[in-house]
């Protein structure tokens, strides 16, 4: 591996992003740029990047600083966990050429923290030899997704729900369709100033949200600046879909989510907080999930586990953090 420059993984972010999603045990959407480097620029732009590729693999590190351990290394994207620093698509071969890389930078780290990675895989095994030689290394709290399968659809996956479960949906559906909610899909964003006008309208629900009205939102902190930077890099791909739910002219729910292959990654949902009585949560994610069901997606990807999305959805990929101590 050489050490590049942030313009290089911008110039190149589709080539990265195809080895991405080639990269067996990771998450490949939230490995990607869209994901990992809008993270990085909207939450921790003063971050040193320390990025290496080769023809085969690619390593993509920030450097941050905490009084209490001192400088550490960690993907661009490590508040969450999901993104792995490491891409390529043969685990030795890419492993041993990360730990080449390590090692060129062994001066600019006093820990390690490598998440997104699959404890049960060669990557983090290997890793994890190598440096306990020398240091102490631990492993750090899992991280799980919950995955839909709609291989057979969306009766296919709403026959896998409970008896109640269905009943209870259906009977929401109706409700919202005889008061009149409307439902409005967005796929093209090809126009930039169409894409923003949707960007706006989802913060506005968000502001009128239970998290919105509590000072919670997306607008609260740096997560608006996330999406826009995230929205942006899907719209130029045409990976970006967005859901909104209407009564009339106004705004009462909206989604939106990332096609990456077979797999449709979820990202936000919210609805305005006065129209609760609707359900219009659980009637905007059915018609979320029949919308890309229709698409052909096979995978319904909504992200780390959270109580509700057992019902929705089957424990999917797991990932952990590599911490590596310097002793």
């Amino acid at each position: 591996m050489r050490p590049i420059q942030l313009d290089e993984l911008r110039r190149d972010a589709e080539v990265f992003n195809d080895l991405a999603r080639a990269t067996p045990h990771v998450d490949g959407y939230c490995t990607s740029t869209a994901w990992a480097l809008s993270a990085h620029e909207a939450f921790h732009p003063e971050q040193e990047l320390f990025l290496f590729r080769s023809d085969t693999a690619w390593l993509t590190l920030a450097r941050g600083f905490s009084e209490h351990i001192g400088r550490y290394l960690a993907p661009m994207e490590a508040m969450w966990g999901l993104a792995s620093p490491l891409v390529g698509v043969d685990p030795l071969d890419s492993t041993l050429q990360a730990i080449a890389a390590l090692e060129s930078i062994d001066a600019e780290w006093d820990n390690l923290w490598l998440c997104g990675l699959d404890p049960n895989a060669p990557p983090f095994m290997l890793l994890a030899r190598h440096f306990s030689e020398r240091h102490a290394v631990f492993l750090g709290p899992p991280t799980l997704r919950h995955v839909a399968s709609l291989e057979d659809g969306f009766e296919g996956w709403l026959s896998r729900r409970s008896a109640r479960f269905r009943a209870n949906l259906r009977r929401a559906v109706r409700k919202a369709e005889s008061a009149g909610v409307q439902v409005e899909w967005h796929s093209d964003f090809r126009d930039e100033a169409h894409r923003q006008a949707c960007v706006e309208r989802a913060l506005n629900i968000d502001d009128a949200s239970w998290k919105g009205e509590s000072d919670q939102g997306l607008r609260a902190s740096e997560m608006a600046d996330f999406y826009e930077r995230m929205t942006a890099r899907l719209a130029s791909t045409g990976a970006l879909r967005m859901i909104f739910l209407k009564l009339g002219d106004e705004d009462i729910a909206m989604g939106f989510g990332a096609r990456s292959c077979d797999t449709l990654r979820g990202l936000q949902m919210s609805y305005v907080k006065r129209y609760a009585p609707y359900s219009p949560g659980n009637v905007l994610q059915a018609h979320f999930i029949q919308r890309i069901a229709a698409e052909g997606i096979h995978r319904y990807d909504l992200g780390t586990d959270i109580g509700y999305k057992a019902r929705w959805a089957a424990p999917g990929l797991e990932t952990a953090a590599l911490v590596v101590r310097r002793i």
